[in-house]
């Protein structure tokens, strides 16, 4: 189009020249200047070209134009199609998403949150969970959730701390999902929290409290003095032992609990994974703790306000569970 309008605006003005230039001729023949007709009888010539050649592209663009206006249903068509191929391209790549977070699901410990307040949100469950392990998906809906964390170890972990937390004045029901979840297919082609079939004969005990350089070969080296240790994992500042079964696992206990790693005394004690159903006493979050505070110098403290039934630390924080 902007062609179209620049040979029209030449037409137009070589049209004016040329109008100008009879105009002078016919001045010059009256005022009997003959001399310069020649010369303005050659401009003329020119400006008649020039007017032709004008006028002719004018005419071969609007032509070209019009092919291309009559090729528009046809790239309105591939327009079309490249817009279905898009969407086909995004419905493909949300399915793909779909099947991935499915799929995340049924590889992770998947733990339930109950007794919510109307306040909590998604954002506060995370923040929550995290301080114990990976959270690959936090969901709340209404006073009740959904945790999926990376490994059964970590799940456990955080069952056992958060368990009767107080978040926004209520404490929370914290327990390993009965539903779709680690270790077994159910009917639904989901999985099931269950043991490893070398882990469910084994006794599991919670190794918490450890130095940050405390390794899972340091824990193995010390539970095997007290029997068979089938299996021995340190995440971050806490750990478990599967031992072979219980009488070695309480002597462990009985022997360690206390027992100082790399300057940090261990907490030892038999892991509860889910918590028998019935009253939960609130637990205390104790953040903030210097690296060199003692379960007794808390428990002391605590005391002071009623008896003190636990005490679970990790890095520097704790959680204080009153009767």
């Amino acid at each position: 189009m902007e062609r179209i309008d620049t040979a029209e605006h030449e037409e137009q003005r070589v049209e004016r020249e040329i109008s100008e230039r009879e105009s002078e001729e016919n001045q010059a023949a009256q005022n009997g200047v003959t001399d310069d007709k020649e010369t303005l009888q050659r401009k003329l010539e020119q400006l008649q070209a020039l007017y032709e050649n004008t006028k002719h592209e004018l005419d071969s663009t609007r032509e070209a134009l019009g092919k291309i206006q009559s090729s528009q249903p046809g790239a309105s068509s591939s327009s079309v199609e490249t817009k279905e191929r898009s969407s086909e391209t995004h419905s493909q790549d949300t399915a793909e998403q779909e099947a991935k977070a499915t799929s995340t699901r049924r590889t992770t410990f998947k733990i339930f949150v109950g007794n919510l307040s109307d306040y909590a949100t998604s954002s506060d469950i995370r923040n929550l969970f995290e301080i114990y392990g990976t959270v690959e998906e936090a969901d709340v809906l209404k006073n009740y959730g959904f945790v999926h964390m990376k490994s059964e170890d970590e799940g456990e972990a955080a069952i056992r701390a958060l368990d009767g937390y107080m978040l926004h004045g209520k404490p929370l029901d914290v327990k390993a999902s009965t539903g779709i979840r680690k270790g077994a297919v159910d009917q639904g082609g989901g999985l099931a929290n269950t043991e490893s079939s070398g882990q469910k004969n084994t006794f599991k005990i919670f190794v918490g409290n450890l130095s940050d350089f405390a390794t899972s070969a340091d824990i193995r080296e010390i539970f095997e003095n007290y029997g068979t240790v089938v299996e021995a994992d340190v995440m971050k500042n806490y750990g478990f032992v599967h031992m072979k079964n219980e009488e070695e696992g309480q002597a462990a206990i009985k022997a360690l609990n206390g027992h100082r790693l790399r300057g940090k005394p261990m907490v030892a004690e038999a892991s509860t994974g889910t918590r028998k159903s019935g009253y939960r006493m609130p637990k205390i979050f104790v953040g903030n703790l210097s690296r060199h505070c003692t379960r007794d110098e808390l428990k002391n403290m605590f005391e002071e306000y009623g008896k003190v039934v636990e005490i679970g630390m990790l890095t520097n924080f704790a959680f204080v569970a009153h009767e």
